[in-house]
């Protein structure tokens, strides 16, 4: 059994958090049986200023590169990129913090967080209570992956010193996330909900062009995604397709998100 907890660290939007937790409590069962995964012990959502963002991914930087570089020889080079990577995911923040919808985190006890800004939800159209309960019902989903994998594969990493970006772990994960909005946004409000497709806030004229590309490049991905999710149960079924998040190796590559049928034949029976 899971317990809800909204807690609102910008200290001028309780009405939100309140809002949330209802969301949260009444998509929570939901979730649990569109996706067979159970979700965490608790379901933890933060609501966080820009500094306050800033703080906690500068901290989950640190302690992922931490986890990923353990028992590893770091040459002097990769050293300096770990120590650096606290520092890069605030100045990140300070730059791109209204890009992103949410921010997933494991906290120092290995347990899932989601974080919201919600200065940046207007911005983005997430406001409205369709958009946010759709954004709201796919960070349980993601919460629930974590629970799955017991935060081995999500959250994924953080920034990949020894290894290529997980490009196809992110697709996954969130393919599976929208998969399950789709499937549980309509039971909840008896109708499906158009996930918004407002172009992100284009204040960042140096990078404008390179995020239009990299924004489109990643839809394209999520799209695959969505679609692998529901061929694969389709497939091989919920119980089977859900050692996904907890059997090494069975993340489908790039390639296998075109070919569900290919990467079923990899499930274990």
């Amino acid at each position: 059994m899971y317990s809800i907890n909204v807690q609102d660290d910008t200290g001028s939007n309780d009405e939100l958090a309140g809002q949330i937790a209802h969301m949260l409590t009444d998509a929570a069962p939901y979730v649990e049986k569109a996706t067979g995964l159970s979700l965490p012990e608790t379901v933890a959502v933060t609501l966080v200023g820009r500094e306050g963002l800033g703080t906690a991914l500068g901290a989950f930087a640190r302690r992922q590169a931490e986890r990923e570089t353990e028992g590893m020889q770091l040459t002097a080079t990769q050293q300096r990129s770990v120590d650096r990577m606290p520092m890069a995911a605030r100045t990140y923040t300070n730059h791109f913090w209204m890009i992103n919808e949410s921010h997933l985190i494991a906290t120092s006890y290995g347990r899932p967080t989601t974080l919201l800004v919600p200065e940046a939800l207007e911005p983005q159209g997430l406001n409205t209570s369709d958009q946010l309960l759709d954004l709201l019902v796919r960070a349980l989903a993601e919460q629930a992956q974590v629970a799955a994998c017991e935060g081995r594969l999500i959250p994924p990493q953080f920034f990949s010193i020894l290894q290529p970006w997980p490009y196809a772990v992110i697709a996954l994960s969130t393919g599976h996330a929208c998969w399950t909005s789709n499937e549980v946004t309509p039971l909840i409000l008896g109708r499906a909900v158009v996930r918004n497709q407002r172009p992100r806030p284009g204040a960042y004229l140096g990078r404008r062009l390179i995020g239009h590309l990299s924004s489109a490049r990643e839809e394209r991905r999520t799209r695959r995604a969505v679609t692998f999710v529901g061929q694969a149960l389709a497939t091989v079924g919920p119980d089977r397709f859900n050692q996904v998040w907890s059997v090494d190796g069975l993340v489908p590559t790039l390639v296998e998100l075109r070919r569900p049928d290919q990467w079923a034949k990899r499930v274990p029976a």
